[in-house]
Order: C-alpha cells, then sequence, then structure tokens
C-alpha cells in the first residue's frame, strides 16, 4: 500500500484552494430511487469509502439505501477515452494470449500467437476496459431504475501510480471520465466524489466541483483540453 506523496499532496491542496474539492453535505447523497457507484476497489481505502456513502445516505432515509456498487482498478479513471490507466502491460498482453490458446488450442493459434499482429490486437482488447465498464454502469441503470451516478476516484491510486500518473494527470483523467458519462447516460444525474487518505493516515471524503476542476486543468497544467 502506497503513501499519498508530498508533491501529490501539495497539488490536492491546491484543488482544495482551487475550491475543487470541496466539504461533502448530505444532500449531495439524497438519493430519491437509490445510487450506482462506480468506484476503485482498493481495499485500505474502500471500507471508508464506502462507509462514509452509506451513513449519509441512511441520514437522509431511514431505510437502508439502494446502493448498487460497481467497482473497477483506478474507479472512474477507467471511463475515459484511451486513458492512461487501460494502457496494457507486457504482463496483461501475454495475459491474454495465453487465454486465447486455451481457447483454440492448435498449432496454427500458437505459431499466430507469437506473431507481432496477434500481440497488437491482444492489447487493443486489453485497451478496452473503459466499454465494458461503461457497459456495466449502463446496465445498472437500467436494471436498478435509478439514476444517480456516484464516481469515484481516490489517492494515492494503485493503478495511476503503477502507470505513472502524478495527480494533475489523476484528476485529468477523471474529469475525461466524467464528460463521456455526461454525453453517453443522458437525464442521469452524476455526482463526483475524491476521496483521499493522507500520509497521516487520515481519510477524507470530498465532492469535486467538475467544472472547476476543468478550468483549473487548463489553466495550470499542459494537459490537453477537456472537451
Amino acid at each position: 500500500m502506497a503513501d499519498l506523496s508530498e508533491k501529490d499532496e501539495a497539488e490536492i491542496l491546491k484543488w482544495k484552494e482551487a475550491r475543487i474539492l470541496q466539504k461533502v453535505a448530505q444532500e449531495d447523497f439524497l438519493h430519491k430511487n437509490g445510487v450506482v457507484i462506480f468506484s476503485c476497489p482498493d481495499g485500505h481505502r474502500f471500507p471508508d469509502l464506502y462507509g462514509k456513502h452509506e451513513e449519509e445516505c441512511r441520514c437522509n432515509d431511514e431505510k437502508a439505501p439502494m446502493i448498487h456498487m460497481l467497482t473497477d482498478h483506478g474507479g472512474a479513471l477507467v471511463l475515459a477515452e484511451n486513458s492512461p490507466v487501460n494502457r496494457p502491460t507486457e504482463q496483461m498482453v501475454d495475459m491474454f494470449l495465453t487465454l486465447l490458446e486455451r481457447i483454440f488450442p492448435c498449432l496454427l493459434w500458437q505459431i499466430l500467437g507469437k506473431m507481432r499482429l496477434t500481440r497488437r490486437l491482444a492489447a487493443w482488447i486489453a485497451r478496452r476496459a473503459d466499454i465494458f465498464a461503461l457497459w456495466r454502469i449502463r446496465m445498472a441503470i437500467l436494471v436498478k431504475g435509478c439514476w444517480d451516478l456516484s464516481l469515484y476516484a481516490h489517492a494515492p491510486c494503485g493503478a495511476a501510480n503503477a502507470h505513472g500518473l502524478g495527480a494533475n494527470e489523476l484528476l485529468h483523467a477523471y474529469m475525461r471520465g466524467w464528460r463521456r458519462c455526461i454525453y453517453l447516460f443522458a437525464g442521469v444525474r452524476i455526482r463526483c466524489f475524491f476521496h483521499v487518505c493522507y500520509a497521516n493516515g487520515k481519510q477524507r471524503t470530498y465532492l469535486v466541483k467538475k467544472n472547476a476542476a476543468v478550468r483549473w486543468l487548463g489553466q495550470n497544467t499542459h494537459l490537453p483540453p477537456i472537451l
């Protein structure tokens, strides 16, 4: 479990000063017909992340809240098109090739599996984690009949660290994922939250002011504009 780096914590402090991250209010967890949550399954941070959301939902409703939970490594970062956290590693490509060899256990496939074109195909499949994740969200909305979607990203994030992302690159991927959800899920109310586990062990959940985040990234980084 990696700790939050000093550099990333300094960037997160800038986000708070810019009012990108704000304290959550009880109305941020008011879900009329339940909520679909998409987050990272990080075992060290998930209990606090989920527990906070459930607790606030219970404060708004005497009944047990209907929370439909979906997770993927990297949380909402996965949803961005060509997200950096979906870049396939050599180990992932090798895994796909091994699975395909088991499905097609023939000499021809074993020969083709070593060709560069086949490795590229396997890499392309590995990159499509975003499509599968978005499909799961759509199915959850339709099956459960709830039109509230809460997206989560967090820091430190193992998936982001594994792909060399700093805090601003993480936020950039997050906001691209959010924008994509707006285009794809018309009529769905989307809230964005950010969970931080500080170096001193304290954990906090913040509401993300999305348009403020997009403006700040455009003004303070050299990352591509979020359209």
